[in-house]
């Protein structure tokens, strides 16, 4: 089975909602772990990512990018849901 691999950016925290953001990038997608990183490495596109977050986080700075397996990107999805706050009535 072939499984695609994913950029996921984490942004710093967000002061003002307490709150990680993430960005991943579905395109492009990479056949292996090992294309992925070496896509981040080339300089180009390391400049074309932070262009990207900057524009989509413009107060927040990245703190990391993963390169994580489409089979792990539902965990990654289910735990980065913003938590459900309760109603006091």
């Amino acid at each position: 089975m072939i499984v695609n691999w994913f950029l996921v950016a984490v942004m710093s925290v967000s002061y003002t909602q307490q709150t990680t953001n993430l960005y991943i990038f579905t395109d492009p997608s990479f056949k292996s772990s090992e294309q992925c990183i070496e896509f981040v490495k080339q300089p180009e596109n390391g400049q074309m990512i932070a262009w990207k977050l900057k524009n989509e986080f413009p107060l927040q700075t990245m703190q990391n990018v993963y390169c994580v397996p489409e089979n792990e990107m539902e965990k990654i999805l289910e735990k980065s849901k913003p938590a459900q706050k309760e109603l006091n009535i």
